[in-house]
């Protein structure tokens, strides 16, 4: 009897084990390959000069917000440019959440002075990426123009670090442009890595509880 109680709390382990961990074993398909790209949209008409090779300042990836209130006023329609590299084309990349398609893998897009997100994702996971860190009121200045997330809607911990491993932050000026570089595949063994360390600690937690519990049933078979 005692032996076939024992069978049966290993199998009911198994399973509970085979059930929380298969999300993340299937996360990465085949190889880890099942981590998808986005979905292209169809372009935009979206200007994107790019007659002249302007000069690029250095140090524009900063969440560092030194907020000036223009950013807020809609009159002010001073641009700038940003210099974007990705890395595969076709792909979609948002500007503030705005969806435009690259097929070459270089172009410059015109922003409003200020501070502004570039991104392979949505506007609505970049919100849940990077709430904590960035001002309300910027977020607030999307609202009108892309959908964002619930201010209590959450990632997964797995899409969080491809998220922020696909989104960059510049602030642009109208005498410097800034340069950013996307990289779908950088994004990509953000996701996996997090996936597999996820993956390694359940096993070692099913390990060790798998030993606890035949180490308990010895012990209750010996006394």
């Amino acid at each position: 009897m005692k032996n076939r109680r024992h069978r049966t709390a290993l199998r009911l382990l198994t399973l509970v084990a085979t059930a929380l961990l298969s999300p993340v074993v299937f996360a990465g398909g085949d190889d880890w390959k099942g981590f998808e790209a986005p979905p292209v949209y169809e372009p935009e008409q979206t200007e994107l000069p790019g007659v002249y090779l302007p000069r690029v300042s250095d140090s524009v990836h900063t969440l560092e917000f030194d907020y000036d209130e223009a950013e807020d006023t809609p009159e002010d329609t001073t641009t700038g440019l940003v210099s974007v590299e990705v890395d595969s084309v076709p792909i979609t990349v948002y500007l503030d959440g705005r969806p435009v398609v690259f097929s070459t893998s270089r172009g410059f897009v015109q922003f409003r002075t200020g501070h502004h997100f570039i991104s392979l994702y949505p506007a609505e996971r970049v919100h849940r990426a990077f709430r904590r860190e960035i001002p309300q009121r910027f977020w607030n200045r999307l609202r009108d123009r892309v959908e964002l997330a619930s201010d209590y809607a959450l990632l997964s911990g797995f899409e969080l670090s491809a998220v922020r491993a696909g989104t960059k932050w510049v602030r642009v000026s109208k005498t410097d442009t800034a340069a950013v570089s996307l990289s779908w595949d950088e994004s990509r063994r953000a996701y996996v890595g997090d996936a597999r360390r996820a993956g390694y600690t359940f096993f070692g937690l099913t390990a060790v509880i798998a030993v606890a519990m035949v180490i308990s049933q010895i012990l209750v078979n010996f006394y």
